[in-house]
């Protein structure tokens, strides 16, 4: 079990290091109900990672072991999931803007201000659910767990720390904002206008980086 923290660590820093959720989470810090919104939408962006870690697992155990060679199914899956990973990683650093682009936040960052909690929840459950980035991190996590062998309470307890890394950096920013209250507000903006600018670099790094681990795991397991 301890053998597949370490390898899956590595993929749960690297969603705790997404800059959309990190971008997010400060601009609900910056809107009218910083507390509300915040928090639901670290909870949605937790379950979400969550479905896609568990549904990643649940395949993996359906591949019949000894079926088509089912031992070699999970391996291989990391591999694919390392290639794809490099190739998104190849056209962020590609698309990343200039010094002289301008960089404004998405249309749906915009909108945040008039969001409940319970769309909150929504929107981060949504988006961590579907970004490429995560589902290829989540979704490796939960095949390298079942490739391990790993059932009942050792796999929700190495899922559950990889959930609990993965949401981190998340919530970093509401603890700093419940301690300071608007004393923060100045390196709040500072955070968020340098991510929004470094979006696809950073991007293009992790992704890099997540694509040579998923591949070396999966390599090492066949």
């Amino acid at each position: 079990m301890l053998t597949v923290i370490g390898e899956t660590l590595p993929l749960a820093i690297a969603i705790a290091f997404s800059p959309f959720g990190v971008v997010a989470v400060v601009v609900m810090l910056l809107s009218s109900y910083p507390r509300a919104t915040s928090i639901g939408f670290v909870l949605g962006w937790a379950s979400g990672i969550a479905v896609v870690g568990v549904a990643g697992y649940l395949l993996a155990e359906l591949v019949p072991e000894g079926v088509g060679g089912g031992s070699v199914i999970g391996p291989i899956t990391l591999v694919v999931l390392g290639s794809v990973s490099i190739g998104f990683a190849a056209r962020q650093w590609r698309g990343r803007p200039s010094a002289d682009d301008e960089v404004e936040l998405p249309g749906w960052m915009s909108r945040i201000d008039g969001l409940s909690a319970l769309r909150s929840f929504a929107l981060g459950a949504a988006l961590a659910a579907t970004k490429p980035k995560n589902i290829i991190l989540a979704f490796g996590s939960g095949v390298a767990a079942s490739t391990a062998g790993l059932v009942g309470a050792q796999a929700v307890v190495v899922l559950g720390i990889f959930l609990g890394v993965s949401s981190i950096s998340l919530g970093a920013p509401i603890i700093a904002f419940l301690i300071a209250g608007e004393r923060v507000y100045g390196s709040l903006e500072s955070i968020r206008d340098w991510m929004i600018r470094h979006n696809s670099a950073m991007l293009g790094v992790i992704l890099l980086f997540v694509g040579v681990v998923l591949v070396g795991n999966g390599l090492r397991a066949l």
